[in-house]
């Protein structure tokens, strides 16, 4: 196997791991801001049955939890940027690998989830694209224009969409926690959101990981039959 294709593979690994992990940590710093939210409201039943609870627990229970979702939001923009960086990289690939009829350049393909507008559309497209021309066991066509969306990509795009609608995580970093800890509207958005994005995180780990194994094996296959890629 060529220098340049190890190399190739060696890259495109090393973004997915680190999309992975990335994400993996996010579902977990999700996951912790559900238990805050029930944490906080078994608190307050509590003080309402009377209980005592020992002065400034509340109190301190919001600085907690505000200081989780600044981590939240700096895990989140980290993902972003290596999610980015792993896109631009697995769409070079594809041109690597001759897979015809391409709807972007690789700067383009990134550009497609910064433009506004455009990535409420274009994002999935160019996900539907790199699904279809890394899988191993396809014509490896990606057919840009085609309209079936494999079912994965769209649960994951809309689950993507919906938590940041129902829990703007891209603004987490002013986001004022102790109003989202109230036992109205707030609470709720958070729980939900919190729950989307744990769903959009697990599917974008299955959908990283089948994208990049596929591509290693076509670039591996594509090595072993025509030798050194140019």
């Amino acid at each position: 196997m060529g220098s340049r294709i190890r190399r190739v593979i060696g890259s495109v690994r090393l973004l997915a791991r680190l999309v992975i992990g990335l994400l993996a940590l996010d579902v977990v710093l999700a996951w912790g801001a559900i238990m805050g939210v029930a944490t906080y409201v078994v608190r307050v039943w509590h003080g309402l049955a009377g209980e005592v609870l020992p002065s400034g627990t509340l109190a301190q229970h919001v600085s907690d939890f505000e200081i989780l979702r600044a981590l939240q939001g700096l895990v989140w923009l980290a993902t972003a940027v290596a999610f980015l960086a792993w896109v631009h990289r697995a769409y070079r690939n594809l041109e690597i690998l001759g897979v015809p009829d391409l709807g972007y350049s690789p700067r383009w393909a990134v550009g497609a989830f910064i433009a506004p507008i455009l990535n409420l559309f274009h994002p999935l497209r160019v996900l539907r694209e790199l699904w279809k021309g890394s899988d191993v066991a396809g014509s490896g066509e990606a057919r840009p224009y085609e309209r079936s969306t494999p079912a994965w990509l769209l649960a994951w795009w809309l689950a993507f969409l919906a938590s940041v609608a129902a829990d703007p995580g891209m603004l987490r970093l002013f986001a004022d926690a102790g109003p989202a800890l109230h036992l109205g509207g707030g609470a709720q958005r958070v729980v939900v959101g919190a729950l989307l994005e744990i769903a959009a995180g697990v599917l974008a780990i299955m959908i990283v990981s089948r994208i990049t194994r596929g591509q290693e094996e076509r670039l591996r296959r594509s090595a072993r039959s025509a030798g050194p890629v140019r």
